[in-house]
């Protein structure tokens, strides 16, 4: 109920009858794909499909069988949600603060501006809910922890941003003590419309989305394979919004951070 990798645990059965065949998504990996020497040649996107499947799984385990398209195969309709009477958002974004606003000396990891958000959330929008780390400083990693009053003061620009575009939506913050990892995977993966900015931890759950799944176009240290992905699942898109650096951010003051995610129109 509180860690990812369990869900995940398995015993993968070759295909010993006809090696030809990739059942994952793709052509089938050479063994440089499969087994390459550094980060940024490795083809996760290979086994997109399972990764698809098993998030996929997870969350209907979680949060129970929704409608006739959020439902998994494995799991019985009427089989009782491990985590009841969850409210699921129309939309979910994950945004990742902490160690990227304005941590360490590095710009493949960064931010994305709101206004990305916009080109992505439809009319009509009843729901958005938010994921982002807690805002209590001892429920953080280490290096995390600094930056919680930051985090909060961004966060919270980010839903008054929101409520002006979409003024009768219901938004949330979900970040609280009974938010899990396995419920934020869910929470994106249930979704309607579920998006990630440049981050690792926010791309998997939106290979597995049911709904349209968007993620900031990777680079060679973060996901870098994503890139492959829409051509494998037609409802993951990829995003080429502007990212400001965490090592851009570091040392500015947190009134900095917020008028450059506000601003739609100036430079870095």
């Amino acid at each position: 109920m509180n860690l990812l990798l369990l869900w995940f645990d398995r015993y993968q059965v070759a295909n010993l009858i006809n090696r030809t065949i990739w059942l994952y998504g793709g052509e089938r990996p050479n063994t440089k794909e499969a087994c390459p020497a550094k980060y940024p040649f490795l083809r996760i996107d290979k086994m997109a499909l399972q990764i698809q499947d098993d998030l996929r799984k997870m969350a209907v385990t979680l949060l129970g069988t929704r409608d006739e398209i959020r439902r998994h195969p494995d799991i019985p309709v009427d089989a009782k949600p491990l985590i009841p009477d969850i409210q699921l958002d129309d939309v979910v974004l994950h945004f990742r603060c902490g160690d990227v606003l304005g941590g360490a000396n590095r710009n493949d990891f960064g931010m994305i501006r709101f206004n990305e958000y916009k080109k992505w959330i439809p009319n009509g929008t009843e729901s958005i809910g938010i994921l982002t780390q807690p805002f209590e400083k001892e429920r953080n990693r280490r290096k995390d922890s600094g930056k919680t009053d930051d985090c909060r003061k961004v966060v919270y620009a980010l839903v008054e941003y929101l409520q002006e575009f979409a003024p009768k939506a219901k938004i949330t913050i979900h970040n609280g003590k009974h938010e899990t990892l396995p419920l934020a995977y869910a929470r994106l993966v249930m979704a309607h419309y579920a998006i990630t900015s440049l981050s690792s931890f926010g791309i998997f759950p939106i290979i597995g989305t049911f709904g349209e799944g968007y993620f900031q176009k990777g680079n060679r240290g973060v996901n870098p394979f994503a890139t492959y992905i829409p051509d494998i699942l037609g409802n993951v898109h990829e995003m080429e919004a502007e990212v400001r650096g965490t090592g851009q951010m570091r040392d500015k003051s947190v009134e900095d951070f917020v008028s450059w995610f506000v601003n739609d129109t100036a430079n870095i």
